[in-house]
């Protein structure tokens, strides 16, 4: 049997703690509340675990991921936000958390697959199978003026496809000497 530890919540010392297992509770009897009472998160808009905590008599939101490492890890250094380290944005035990650079958080992001990288971005126009169509296209010598028409994109994004400075993480090997050229992905 796991002994869940409690720890006092940061800010909040005589009123909440937060546990190992990132549930928080009252420390001291409250207004319809008793002492000893599991608050419940909800998930946010971008699917963090978050709580309204009764504070000063206001009722800020605090993200579950930062109280945990607050209480367990220590002050947020300067230049730092939090990582997930193996990508759930849901567990936020002290051993899964800790304290890194953008840098490393977006890099973290990638190696999990949960960056908005191509067709994740809600505000992509093309999928990668199109990104495979236009490479193919490309290495078949079409304008790129006639394949940016025909996909609804400017110019200028078939340049950066055909350059590689986008959609990069899309692997299609157009040197094979086919007139079409083979993708990786068919």
């Amino acid at each position: 049997m796991t002994v869940e530890n409690w720890r006092p919540v940061v800010g909040c010392e005589m009123v909440y703690e937060i546990s190992d297992l990132y549930r928080i509770r009252r420390v001291v009897a409250a207004r319809n509340v008793v002492a000893g009472h599991i608050l419940k998160p909800y998930r946010d808009r971008e699917g963090y675990l978050a709580i309204r905590l009764c504070v000063n008599g206001r009722r800020p939101t605090f993200k579950v991921h930062h109280l945990v490492l607050l209480a367990f890890v220590g002050p947020r250094p300067e230049g730092m936000e939090c990582r997930h380290l193996d990508g759930n944005k849901t567990n936020n035990r002290p051993e899964n958390l800790c304290w890194g650079t953008s840098t490393e958080n977006a890099a973290d992001s990638f190696r999990h697959g949960t960056s908005p990288l191509g067709e994740r971005n809600g505000r992509a126009k093309l999928t990668e199978a199109n990104v495979i169509e236009i490479r193919k296209l490309l290495a078949q010598g079409m304008p790129q003026q006639a394949i940016a028409s025909r996909f609804g994109v400017s110019r200028r994004t078939i340049g950066r496809i055909k350059s590689g400075t986008r959609w990069t993480h899309v692997v299609c090997d157009t040197t094979d000497g086919s007139s079409e050229g083979r993708c990786v992905n068919d």
